[in-house]
């Protein structure tokens, strides 16, 4: 699955991505964390 469409499902059900993909910064209504910090 492509990080757009992550970002996407996340956003509709108010979910929070963890991730070490930094790529996820580019979606301002994502909200998401780095599982080490």
């Amino acid at each position: 699955m492509s990080d757009a469409v992550i970002a996407a499902i996340a956003i509709e059900h108010g979910a929070t991505v963890v991730s070490f993909d930094r790529d996820f910064a580019r979606f301002p209504a994502l909200r998401w964390e780095v599982p080490s910090e």
